[in-house]
């Protein structure tokens, strides 16, 4: 079994186990939790992106801003590209970006596509990622 294999059967043991305890509850709590979920996942993925752009970025930056890209076959959303993506060294007062870059990387791509799925971006959305945050979402 891979480490992703078992950190799947471990999630979906606990999944198992919550099941009961989410029975009990009534559904304005359970839409309560399902955005907290939804906030907390969107966070974590936002930490990933920064992560990454942070180890593979030129130099460094304090924001990348991703542009969307349209749908992929199949999918009723657009998505994020990791092509194009302008770095600014500067949070504020700054028009034109530093640096633009093409990053070629699984990982990033992978955790821009869980974005996509969660934020659901329409034509002209953009991501901007706050690269010296850790906690909360970007």
């Amino acid at each position: 079994m891979h480490c992703t294999d078992t950190e799947a059967s471990a999630a979906r043991d606990s999944a198992a186990a919550l099941r009961p305890l989410l029975d009990a509850l009534q559904p304005e709590m359970l839409t309560a939790i399902r955005e907290t979920v939804a906030g907390a996942e969107k966070a974590a993925w936002l930490r990933v992106v920064a992560r990454r752009v942070r180890a593979i970025a030129p130099g460094p930056y304090a924001v990348a801003v991703f542009a969307n890209v349209g749908p992929k076959l199949g999918m009723g959303h657009d998505d994020y590209s990791a092509r194009n993506v302008d770095l600014y060294a500067e949070v504020e007062d700054q028009d034109e970006p530093s640096e633009t870059c093409d990053f070629d990387d699984a990982a990033l791509t992978r955790a821009l596509g869980a974005l996509a799925e969660l934020l659901r971006p329409s034509d002209g959305a953009q991501l901007d990622v706050h690269l010296d945050q850790e906690g909360e979402g970007n």
